[in-house]
């Protein structure tokens, strides 16, 4: 019979005078060891042994100890089940449900992802991961249905378009946006350095309306004001209807189209506004994974609710009022009548020719 010393001598081969065998204590077996002692375990860890710990619950602002929790080992993979862990916090009353959840690796030195609970029951962490004090620490991060944590969701709703900075007093700061001739990667850098966060777009979706709709949600509030200022010129009080009629035949045609036009007339403010955005929006915006998206400088326009013509008149306005030295902080409220006829002045000045006429539009404007 086979002896499980290290050495011995087989009666059946010492008969026959054949030399004797030896056998170790231990045989390699599959990046394994074969031990005469495997029953007794005397060459495992002691973290083996473990059977309760306790755990440390990390949430966004606070922290959480349990003690005694009662561990069930994997002994095919030197661990413990992570389920029977989750469904006992769970039992005590602490969120787990729509939380990311990482534990601290001693191994590693870092929290480790592991997922969303529930666990498959044959889950488990290695036994080495806890540390001497037989403590665990697990970090919970909420997200939502979509797996967006609370930080995007504000992030994403403070998606707005970049405009002229007319807080400052320095017009060249002022006017920034207004030089953009090629789409460049630069001024993409100072959009972002500006803080601005564009939500990501998805050109083949319906979320792409979503995505621009609030980008341009502040150029709409601003038409929204201008058209229900127009709605209050055209329907007089009950008290000044009886004032202000005339006769239709009496009525001057004239007058009430170019009544019609001051209401829509915009301000210098608003046409900063606008064509910033426009051209922002030509020039191309990021998304949430970096992807640079661009639109045509008629679909842009058509995003931002003017037309390419006007924002065209516009930009060459607001570059020759820049050239001239308007004083936009100044004028900011008034009308964009303020900033053509200005500008119509200083190229008077410039060429040096005879002194045209300014238009009745024009008069008009820069009475407004």
């Amino acid at each position: 019979m086979i002896s499980s010393s290290s050495n011995f001598k087989d009666d059946t081969f010492g008969r026959d005078n054949m030399p004797s065998l030896n056998f170790p204590s231990s045989i390699p077996f599959n990046n394994h060891i074969l031990d005469s002692s495997f029953p007794d375990r005397a060459n495992m860890p002691m973290s083996q042994n473990i059977r309760k710990i306790d755990i440390t619950l990390q949430y966004e602002n606070e922290k959480e100890l349990i003690k005694n929790v009662d561990l069930e080992n994997d002994k095919w993979n030197n661990g413990f089940k992570v389920a029977p862990i989750i469904r006992k916090i769970a039992e005590l009353g602490f969120p787990v449900k729509d939380y990311l959840i990482s534990y601290f690796s001693i191994a590693e030195k870092m929290f480790v992802h592991i997922g969303k609970d529930p666990f498959p029951e044959d889950f488990s962490i290695p036994l080495e991961d806890i540390d001497q004090n037989n403590r665990l620490g697990l970090k919970f991060r909420y997200v939502n249905a979509n797996n967006q944590s609370p930080q995007i969701q504000e992030q994403r709703k403070m998606a707005v378009p970049i405009i002229g900075d007319m807080k400052r007093h320095d017009n060249d700061v002022v006017m920034r946006d207004l030089d953009i001739q090629q789409p460049q990667q630069q001024n993409l850098q100072q959009y972002d350095q500006a803080g601005t966060k564009i939500e990501q777009i998805d050109a083949n979706t319906s979320s792409q309306n979503q995505a621009l709709a609030n980008a341009t949600r502040q150029s709409r509030r601003v038409l929204e004001r201008k058209m229900q200022n127009q709605e209050e010129v055209k329907t007089p009080s009950i008290g000044g209807a009886a004032a202000q009629f005339q006769p239709q035949s009496n009525a001057n045609p004239q007058n009430q189209t170019q009544q019609q036009k001051r209401t829509k007339e915009r301000t210098i403010q608003d046409i900063i506004e606008k064509v910033s955005l426009w051209r922002k929006l030509y020039n191309g915006v990021q998304d949430q994974e970096g992807n640079l998206l661009r639109y045509s400088l008629e679909d842009a326009a058509q995003k931002v609710g003017v037309s390419k013509k006007s924002l065209d008149d516009y930009l060459l306005q607001l570059r020759f009022g820049k050239k001239f030295g308007f004083d936009f902080q100044k004028h900011k409220d008034d009308k964009v009548g303020v900033l053509r006829t200005f500008v119509k002045k200083e190229k008077v000045k410039v060429n040096g020719g005879s002194k045209s006429k300014m238009s009745s539009k024009e008069r008009e404007d820069s009475e407004n």
